[in-house]
């Protein structure tokens, strides 16, 4: 797999979850908190920006409060990981030249055109409904997903 080629290390011991988002390139990569936020990333989210794929390797969860889970079939699991590979730009992409926003993250190209209308929230609708996972026709929000 190609993150292995990036050296991140998905197959250590300590990485028990991978956990993969999709957004506004500028935002994502200069917004690590609330307090790093200024207008000019906001407006091209707005409006429209370039996408990034962001891989955060994670340990074990210890506080499962406000998690949602999902019971997938094999079927749809795969299909979940084959959406989720579309989401990288080319298909295995080399990582951006950015240091991350936590030293656990990598980011890479993603596809697609982000916007107001175009959310991660939105995307994440869709991977879930091409996999086979029932959920409503537009998800902008959290609280639309399962």
């Amino acid at each position: 797999m190609f993150l292995n080629a990036d050296d991140v290390p998905i197959d250590s011991p300590a990485v028990a979850l991978l956990v993969v988002g999709w957004g506004a390139r500028d935002f994502y990569t200069t917004t690590g908190s609330y307090t790093d936020l200024s207008l000019g990333p906001v407006w091209r989210a707005i409006t429209g920006d370039a996408t990034v794929m962001r891989v955060l390797l994670a340990g074990e969860i210890t506080d499962a409060a406000g998690i949602s889970w999902l019971d997938l079939t094999d079927q749809q699991f795969a299909a979940l990981l084959e959406e989720v590979r579309r989401g990288f730009a080319g298909g295995a992409p080399d990582a951006l030249d950015h240091p991350g926003l936590n030293g656990r993250d990598v980011f890479y190209p993603g596809t697609g055109r982000f916007h107001l209308f175009r959310t991660c929230n939105v995307w994440v609708g869709d991977v879930l409904r091409r996999a086979g996972i029932r959920v409503g026709i537009w998800t902008p929000f959290t609280w639309s997903l399962p």
